[in-house]
């Protein structure tokens, strides 16, 4: 696959958290020219500051590109041999009139968006369920779905229609990309072609906090032992079970790094820090300082679908990590203690403070070298050439039996 071969891929919007969608793309644009669709909103909005700031933002998003210039440019900016470009969609998908109208507008757009960048017959990614309607429309040689979670379990958002509109997205599409083996063997039940691909990590960055650095500002004055937190705050946690640390550790100090979801209370106790997000290029200077990190999530139905990003993140820092029990990340059991309830949780914390996880940061770093974002991109275009194939093959033997044989 050359160098100029196009890849379009449909995520949420660029810069917004780093996601894993987001991460493959940084790779994949070192040999390949990318376009990327920021999301065409699958959650119906409400009349609500954030999603009013949300709506403008997305507006701006939409004028800036159609005078091809970033909106604002920041440290959230994409590289600049990804093309970011933001369709304009109404998110009210329940409605067969408004998906119609939807999918001639973003097919207009994308379309005129990918002759101005010269895409051709691109590999197609998609992480975004309400791109059903268009991807069809874009003369793509290949169509990949990115799955890295269970859309319809996630709060805020409609499952049934999330389902329906993942169940049209099934049917036309070649191949699906499972981030964990639960739902690689649920899609698997919906499409005869699906591949597991765990999640990656930026080791080069993250494997920085063994080195002795400066730490951080906010962490001077904190006292030590530091059970860490780095993450969004939200439905998927257990936020009493991080109240339970600080109360059953109370020399400890618990230090949460990251965003809060919307509605969600952050847990309080006078040895409970909350940062609130910090640049992705910053967090091992954080990590580097914890004695051990810890992944609270709680027991739901969405959450057992998943494969936590910062657990490699963790892994690569080098950090001992105590995690409620995982399906996906049991894999990796022989570098994390896992707790089956809430006490067994606070003792694993207890003992990784005071005896240490067994192996060395170094060791539990080195543990993560092969699992950089670089070595899944490679992985999953050589997923994509595989089933290509067969695609190709069929469209030759149209065109010969047609009496017009491919160049």
């Amino acid at each position: 696959m050359s160098k100029d071969h196009w890849i379009v891929f449909f995520g949420e919007d660029w810069g917004r958290h780093p996601s894993t969608g987001q991460h493959l793309a940084k790779e994949l644009a070192r040999h390949h020219q990318l376009m990327w669709v920021n999301s065409m909103g699958l959650r119906a909005p409400e009349f609500t500051v954030s999603d009013i700031k949300r709506a403008f933002s997305k507006l701006g998003q939409f004028v800036a590109s159609l005078a091809r210039k970033p909106a604002q440019p920041d440290e959230n900016a994409a590289p600049e041999n990804i093309h970011v470009v933001s369709p304009m969609a109404i998110p009210l998908l329940k409605y067969a009139v408004v998906r119609r109208l939807n999918r001639f507008l973003v097919i207009k757009y994308l379309n005129k968006k990918m002759q101005e960048l010269g895409v051709s017959r691109p590999l197609l990614i998609t992480s975004a369920v309400e791109s059903v309607d268009v991807i069809d429309e874009l003369g793509a040689v290949s169509k990949a779905y990115y799955c890295a979670d269970e859309y319809s379990e996630i709060a805020g958002l409609d499952g049934e229609l999330v389902i329906a509109l993942e169940r049209e997205l099934l049917q036309k599409i070649d191949l699906v990309i499972a981030t964990s083996s639960l739902l690689q063997r649920s899609k698997s039940q919906l499409h005869p072609r699906v591949q597991y691909l765990p999640h990656g990590v930026d080791y080069a960055l993250f494997s920085q906090a063994l080195e002795v650095g400066e730490v951080p500002q906010e962490l001077s004055n904190i006292p030590r032992p530091i059970i860490g937190f780095v993450g969004l705050l939200g439905e998927h946690i257990n936020r009493g079970l991080i109240e339970r640390l600080a109360d059953d550790i109370p020399g400890a100090s618990i230090v949460l790094v990251g965003p809060v979801e919307e509605h969600i209370a952050v847990p309080e106790r006078k040895n409970i820090f909350h940062l609130g997000p910090k640049p992705y290029a910053s967090l091992p200077s954080y990590l580097a300082q914890f004695a051990v990190c810890t992944i609270p999530y709680a027991y739901s139905d969405r959450n057992k679908f998943a494969n936590p990003t910062k657990l490699r993140e963790y892994l690569a820092a080098g950090c001992p990590v105590v995690s409620t029990l995982q399906s996906e990340a049991g894999k990796l059991e022989d570098y994390v203690e896992f707790a089956d309830d809430e006490d067994e949780f606070v003792s694993a914390v207890q003992r990784v403070i005071e005896h240490g996880a067994g192996k060395t940061r170094a060791e539990l770093s080195e543990s993560m070298r092969e699992n950089s974002w670089q070595a899944r991109a490679d992985t999953l275009l050589g997923m994509m050439q595989a089933d290509l194939e067969p695609i190709q093959d069929q469209a030759r033997n149209k065109e010969v039996a047609a009496g017009e044989p491919l160049a």
